[in-house]
C-alpha cells in the first residue's frame, strides 16, 4: 500500500493505461516488490467479445490478492475484482454502465526483470 501511494506514474503518464501499469511494475521490480499486469475480462463492453481492464495486482500475505487501478482518473484506487461479479458494482462511484460487466476472468501476468 506505501509503496502504491508514493509512486506517482498515474500522474505522469496520463491517459495510456498499459503504459502507466507497465512503468508501475517495472517501479515495483526496483524496488523489490513483485507486482502483476492484471487484465479483468467482462462479458460486454464498448467492442463486440467483451473488453478488458487493466489493473496492476500483488499477491499479499495478508489480504492475498490486492488490485489497484493505474489510470489518473483512479488515482490508484483499491478495487475489487471476482469473477461473476458486475465490475462497477464491486467498485461504485464511475457510474453504471450500459452493458453487462459481469467479470468472466482474471489474467495475473507477471512481466519479466
Amino acid at each position: 500500500m506505501a509503496f502504491i501511494k508514493e509512486d506517482k506514474t498515474d500522474a505522469e503518464v496520463r491517459g495510456d493505461y498499459l503504459l502507466a501499469a507497465t512503468l508501475i511494475i517495472e517501479n515495483a521490480y526496483k524496488r523489490g516488490i513483485k507486482c502483476y499486469l492484471v487484465e479483468a475480462r467482462t462479458k460486454e463492453g464498448i467492442f463486440p467479445g467483451g473488453t478488458g481492464y487493466c489493473f496492476v495486482g500483488f499477491n499479499t500475505t495478508d489480504r492475498g490478492w490486492v488490485y489497484f487501478c493505474t489510470s489518473y482518473v483512479c488515482a490508484d484506487r483499491e478495487f475489487k475484482l471476482e469473477i461473476g461479479k458486475k465490475l462497477f458494482q464491486l467498485n461504485p462511484g464511475y457510474g453504471t454502465p450500459q452493458y453487462d460487466d459481469t467479470i468472466v476472468s482474471i489474467h495475473r501476468l507477471p512481466l519479466d526483470q
